[in-house]
């Protein structure tokens, strides 16, 4: 009777909750694992593991779920796999595909190089600055490997960087590259003579009798400076960036050394020169652990702004009008920390034990489930966006004088692109970020080189066409030099064509991502896309959207304009129109060698619908002349050559700039690239 009084409760509780069958993952389980499970207690009925399981995370402990139960659940599904690529380079259909993919995964990965052949034993794709984060496969190793060599980074005395009194920046020359060892040495023979002529057994006693006090702090300060310099070579060979074929000469600042250093700040992407200052200075007097631990949190940080597709980082001042509500808070910062928070990764010591925790191939695949707060509410499918760019201070006046000198063209706004949601009758903005707008560039004309005004076009347009992988075809003037480099190739230096520099690929002309600047104009009863020629784009030459100009076009840097278009495309309406063909074939000769380029296909194109409505402000004109200049401008340093038929002219300004295009592009099809 006691049993059959009990055997209901038991049958019930057997029977109850509504939580999804869980299971334990072997690879990633350990005692030492904070890994939990859910759902029905153990029973003699074997419990088939999850149909689609995700790792849901809190606090560092992982479950793994259902990923329709998660989803059910209000918990938000985020891939960490290696195999992720922004919405841009994705497709629907195999009739449709996106050749460029492949591509980036593999870079994204270390699997090939920038020419996609496969990857030297040792070489690694450093490529945050360009737009593509490390896979977190990669990271792990990056962790892992830096781990093991921890005797050679302890051997580095960093505190000798961390307290270097000067910037230190590479000089062409070889006297240049040498002044600091040399400084050091000259001081060196500078106190044993002081010692030598009072008689002192040291500097220290010098230093008590108050003995040549210039020759001690010059010889310290010199020695200090040697003494850091060196302690960074052992940290760059220890880093992985020194090159067999490029070795480092101790305490000379000479051209290896400056690569080196341009590696090491690639690798933790810092906007620099290569030169020893600033945020590489600390870098380098940081532990490797510590570094690493900052390049997983850029790359968490990275993966939720695009697999979410939001855009706000904080970067709208907070004096703007309604920026509290949007532009104003950092909604990328505050769910990468929830995530960093969720993973149990906020320290360097912790991800250093979450990332050995896991093998390569769990890692390789990792879909996590977390908590995170709604998107704000102007958030939506289609969402009414508009887009500013102010070209901030401009001059149009000729930036030399008759001599060749520069002219000084002081300048207190830099030109800046913002996006703005109308929502509920407001205009919240979401990001204001820096770019760039047309200056005077270099072009060739009938075989001279000229100073020609670039002009970036003021008024309204349109984006209504995104490219992925976009192609650059080298408009008619192009310098010839510009479009090859030097390689070593088979035991002799030749010239190459730059195909990495036509794309597609991240150092492309318009990077991995472009949005073309067209209007809508009527000709002959039709509609047509007008294109002057203007993109808003990424770009491999990050450092030139600091201060620097285009030739017209609007810079971005490239992770942030694959943020962008990933934004534009998850929420607004567009059509996949696919790779676009394009027949080009282009050669020359230069220097006794033919050089050669073809393309089939310039990018894989979306539409926009509606198109997004761009504004291009005038900006302050500043200077004496106030409309761009059309005329060319014979270089000083061209020579007179039979090929030159035009004789050189002085600047002047003209009624109009920049006219439309002679033949535009007739409708459905998009404009085709011009000039970056």
């Amino acid at each position: 009777m006691k049993w059959i009084c009990i055997l209901p409760w038991c049958l019930a509780f057997g029977c109850s909750g509504d939580r999804p069958s869980e299971r334990k993952d072997p690879a990633r389980t350990s005692r030492s694992t904070p890994t939990a499970t859910v759902g029905r207690p153990a029973s003699r009925r074997s419990i088939g593991p999850p149909k689609d399981p995700v790792s849901l995370f809190a606090d560092g402990v992982e479950r793994v779920v259902e990923r329709a139960w998660a989803q059910a659940q209000g918990y938000t599904i985020l891939d960490l796999g290696d195999e992720f690529a922004p919405y841009p380079f994705s497709f629907k259909t195999p009739a449709q595909p996106n050749s460029y993919r492949r591509r980036y995964l593999d870079l994204a990965n270390d699997r090939v190089d920038r020419d996609g052949k496969k990857l030297r034993p040792g070489r690694h794709n450093h490529l945050e600055l360009y737009g593509i984060p490390p896979s977190f496969g990669v990271l792990r190793r990056r962790f892992l490997a830096e781990r093991d060599n921890h005797a050679c980074f302890h051997a580095v005395d960093r505190e000798v960087i961390r307290t270097l009194d000067r910037p230190i920046v590479y000089k062409v020359g070889r006297k240049a590259a040498r002044r600091y060892l040399k400084q050091a040495q000259s001081w060196e023979g500078a106190l044993a003579r002081l010692l030598r002529k009072h008689r002192l057994a040291s500097p220290a006693e010098a230093r008590a009798r108050n003995l040549g006090r210039q020759v001690l702090r010059a010889h310290r300060l010199t020695t200090a400076r040697l003494r850091a310099i060196q302690a960074v070579q052992a940290r760059l060979r220890c880093e992985g960036v020194v090159r067999r074929t490029e070795p480092l000469k101790p305490g000379v600042i000479n051209w290896h050394h400056q690569k080196a250093m341009v590696r090491f700040e690639r690798k933790h992407m810092i906007f620099g020169w290569g030169g020893l200052r600033g945020t590489t200075q600390a870098a380098l007097a940081r532990t490797p652990l510590e570094n690493n631990h900052r390049a997983l949190l850029r790359a968490l940080r990275e993966r939720v702004a695009t697999s979410l597709g939001i855009l706000e980082d904080g970067s709208v001042p907070a004096s703007w009008p309604n920026a509290a509500r949007a532009g104003g808070k950092d909604l990328v910062g505050d769910r990468a920390h929830r995530l960093v928070k969720a993973l149990g990764v906020e320290t360097p010591a912790k991800a250093l034990q979450f990332l050995e925790r896991r093998s390569a191939s769990s890692l390789a695949h990792l879909t996590v489930a977390l908590r995170l707060p709604p998107l704000p509410d102007y958030y939506g499918p289609n969402m009414d966006l508009r887009v500013v760019i102010d070209r901030g201070d401009v001059y149009y006046a000729f930036p030399y004088d008759d001599k060749g000198q520069p002219v000084a063209q002081p300048k207190a706004r830099r030109p800046r692109l913002s996006v703005f949601v109308h929502h509920r009758e407001r205009r919240l903005p979401l990001v204001r970020w820096a770019t760039t707008i047309g200056g005077w560039r270099t072009e060739v004309r009938h075989g001279c080189h000229y100073w020609k005004y670039k002009n970036s076009e003021v008024g309204d347009r349109l984006w209504k066409f995104l490219v992925a992988g976009p192609v650059w075809i080298p408009p008619p003037g192009t310098p010839p030099r510009s479009l090859v480099a030097k390689q070593w190739v088979k035991g002799r230096v030749k010239y190459v064509p730059k195909q990495w520099e036509i794309g597609p690929g991240y150092q492309s002309a318009y990077g991995l991502v472009a949005a073309l600047h067209t209007r809508e104009v009527r000709r002959r009863g039709q509609v047509i896309d007008e294109d002057g020629g203007i993109r808003t784009h990424g770009s491999a030459d990050y450092m030139s959207i600091l201060g620097r100009h285009s030739h017209g076009c609007h810079r971005l840097h490239n992770h942030l304009a694959v943020r962008l278009m990933t934004f534009l495309l998850r929420h607004r309406r567009h059509e996949r129109m696919g790779e676009q063909p394009v027949k080009w074939n282009f050669s020359f000769r230069y220097k006794d060698q033919r050089i050669r380029f073809s393309r089939s296909h310039k990018g894989y194109y979306y539409r926009l619908v509606p198109p997004v409505p761009v504004q291009v402000t005038r900006g302050r004109v500043l200077g004496t002349d106030r409309r761009p200049i059309r005329r060319y401008v014979r270089k000083p340093s061209t020579t007179r050559s039979a090929e030159c038929t035009e004789p050189p002219t002085r600047p002047g300004p003209t009624p109009s700039a920049n006219p439309p295009s002679a033949n535009p592009p007739s409708a459905p099809t998009p404009p085709s690239p011009r000039t970056p």
